[in-house]
């Protein structure tokens, strides 16, 4: 579709047009849809996220300031839509790094994106080397979703020491999440290579 007939859709449905709104989801359902079950890997909660994600252009029409395509605003619905969904599981605070690098990715082309089992694994990995109560830290609080008390109590720990290591643990696990992503997104390491984590995960680690 030519942008100049996506802009006046977008004209039409900022105006109520119903058949604008029809046709801007028969072109991008679709595409919200297979983003969806790219990774959740469930078609029931990919079909809702899509159904949810029109249902908010919709409702907030009227404040469309996008002219020229909707395309990344209706995937920036989805990637929160994504996000809250998971916000309940005990994987959602690294989850929500890997829907950020799934969205990186372009829509079309020979991208091989990495599965989030992958993903995981390389976290955990990362997690291991990590000094020995530091690791149980990051591990219940990132992985398990346990509270800072909770931890204390489980570890018998004073509390102020589990907030100085999970400080410390999160710092560092953000600095790996972003190097590592960047590093695979940019293709320096590719996915199919990822086969052989630890070893990649090991050469990596060592050098920074």
């Amino acid at each position: 579709m030519e942008q100049s007939d996506e802009n006046k859709l977008i004209e039409a449905l900022k105006k109520g047009s119903k058949m604008a709104f029809t046709k801007l989801y028969a072109i991008y359902a679709p595409r919200i849809r297979a983003f969806s079950l790219r990774w959740t890997k469930n078609e029931i909660t990919a079909e809702d996220i899509t159904q949810e994600v029109f249902i908010r252009l919709w409702n907030e029409r009227e404040n469309i300031r996008q002219t020229n395509t909707v395309n990344s605003l209706l995937f920036t619905i989805a990637s929160h839509l994504l996000i809250n969904a998971f916000n309940k599981t005990i994987n959602s605070p690294v989850f929500e790094d890997y829907v950020r690098y799934v969205d990186t990715l372009p829509s079309s082309g020979n991208h091989d994106p990495l599965e989030y089992s992958n993903f995981l694994s390389s976290i955990k990995l990362f997690i291991d080397r990590m000094p020995p109560t530091r690791a149980k830290v990051v591990k219940l609080s990132k992985l398990e979703g346990f509270n800072n008390k909770e931890i204390a109590d489980i570890l018998s720990l004073k509390e102020q020491t589990v907030k100085n290591q999970l400080s410390i643990g999160v710092k560092e696990l953000r600095s790996f999440i972003k190097d590592f992503l960047s590093i695979v997104t940019t293709g320096v390491i590719t996915s199919s290579a990822l086969l052989e984590f630890p070893v990649l995960l090991q050469m990596y680690t060592s050098q920074s």
